[in-house]
């Protein structure tokens, strides 16, 4: 495990939340590209 590994781990997990609260509270989804 480096910081590079622990870097991506907290990336996945702040893309994961973002998406999650989204469609928790039914907004357009504006972050699509």
């Amino acid at each position: 495990m480096n910081v590079i590994d622990l870097l991506d781990m907290a990336d996945a997990v702040l893309v994961a939340d973002a998406e999650d609260l989204l469609q928790h509270l039914d907004l357009p989804n504006t972050l699509a590209a």
